[in-house]
């Protein structure tokens, strides 16, 4: 461990850390999907959820493993078109609940 570390887990219970981790192992070896494909997966996720500390910790995970810049381009911008989906569905509910119907011919 080094001295800067985030202790993110710090009040986490014993047991439960010792799962995630055991979770997070488990879940990021190459299986059906290579390592590589997980770790954009994950890095992802982390830029459309809003987890600084995690996107911190999968943008140098990818670097390490080599995914390039244009690799880790790419993954966020799929992970911001479907964060901004959440805005359109968002907008659909407001639509209905407000009676408000427009077809603009721009699907």
């Amino acid at each position: 461990k080094t001295a800067n570390r985030m202790v993110s887990m710090a009040l986490i219970e014993k047991e439960a850390k010792k799962i995630y981790k055991q979770y997070y192992k488990a879940t990021h070896k190459d299986g059906a999907l290579d390592r590589k494909t997980k770790e954009l997966i994950a890095l992802g996720v982390s830029a459309a959820t809003g987890c600084q500390g995690c996107l911190k910790g999968h943008l140098r995970k990818s670097l390490h493993m080599g995914i390039t810049l244009d690799e880790i381009r790419e993954a966020i911008a799929i992970a911001a078109g479907v964060a901004a989906a959440t805005l359109i569905d968002a907008t659909d509910i407001a639509n209905a609940e407000l009676g408000i119907v427009t077809d603009d011919g721009d699907d």
